[in-house]
């Protein structure tokens, strides 16, 4: 009876000093993607110029394409970046999702959003979303008057 509780004492703290080790050893938060910086231009931003990255937030309904940036860092090769661009003045209704797969662990993402010939943007509050693998790492809020 002795030996049972000294055993199960003994896998217990063998256990213990396992899962304390195994925590320390593979941090459950290993994963440090990081956004340096982002905004939304009406140009195509150049990297050689840093005057050139706007952050607007107002723009107008005819401005044919809108340019999201995002500069990050501490990415995964092979990490699945997406911008969703939604409408959400009212239910929120997508309207446009780009991606890319990273190819260097720090990076500047340029993508866009285009109208069809002849149109507007709707009068309203939008926002683009960044995803990592499917999960949402940053907004940013915008509108069109």
């Amino acid at each position: 009876m002795l030996f049972l509780k000294f055993l199960r004492k003994s896998i217990f703290l063998f256990s213990a000093f396992f899962l304390i080790f195994s925590l320390l050893l593979f941090p459950t938060n290993a994963y440090a993607f990081k956004v340096v910086d982002q905004g939304i231009s009406k140009m195509a931003p150049n990297n050689q110029d840093p005057e050139s990255f706007e952050k607007l937030t107002i723009f107008p309904q005819d401005w044919p394409i809108l340019y999201y940036w995002v500069e990050y860092t501490d990415a995964t090769v092979g990490d699945k970046l997406v911008a969703r661009f939604q409408y959400i003045d009212q239910e929120p209704t997508t309207f446009s999702e780009v991606s890319e797969v990273v190819e260097k662990p720090e990076e500047l993402w340029i993508t866009n959003v285009a109208l069809n010939p002849g149109k507007s943007w709707p009068v309203g509050k939008y926002k683009v979303s960044l995803l990592v693998n499917g999960k949402e790492v940053s907004t940013l809020e915008y509108e069109v008057k």
